[in-house]
């Protein structure tokens, strides 16, 4: 089975700790050489895959300089999900977009975790941008990560 997103994300997460220690950061080819030496393979076009996978993999992987990736902890973050992250979502939106002209949602994360909240998941950008994108009777989508609030 080819790997990819994060499933490849969880494999170079492992294979990245002995080889980075002090978590300094690692470029995306030493990253990449290590998990196919380790025998797995990658759906596409290896190096693309898998940088889009450390990208998207924010509980996973720090970008901690140009082209180098840093090994994170892996934690479960407890927190404000559904109807409880909406209704945040909501009054947030109305206060920092009044207008509706529409506001990005890692704006709004950002703007939750200012308060001391916490957002559930390892990637709250990921848990907030689902909840608005799964709630077209309070927001809509009106452009690359962007939202209406209704």
């Amino acid at each position: 089975m080819d790997l990819f997103g994060d499933g490849l994300a969880a494999v170079a997460q492992e294979l990245a700790r002995p080889l980075d220690p002090e978590r300094a950061g690692l470029p995306l080819s030493m990253i990449l050489d290590a998990v196919v030496g380790s025998g797995a393979t990658i759906r596409g076009n290896a190096l693309i895959t898998l940088g889009s996978a450390l990208n998207k993999a924010q509980h996973r992987f720090d970008r901690v300089g140009r082209g180098l990736w840093a090994w994170k902890e892996t934690e479960t973050t407890v927190g404000l999900s559904g109807s409880a992250l909406l209704d945040e979502a909501i009054l947030v939106a109305k206060r920092l977009d009044p207008d509706r002209n529409g506001i990005h949602y890692e704006t709004v994360k950002a703007a939750i975790i200012e308060t001391g909240a916490r957002i559930a998941g390892g990637n709250p950008g990921n848990t907030l941008f689902s909840v608005l994108k799964n709630a077209p009777g309070w927001f809509e989508a009106v452009g690359d990560g962007l939202f209406r609030w209704r």
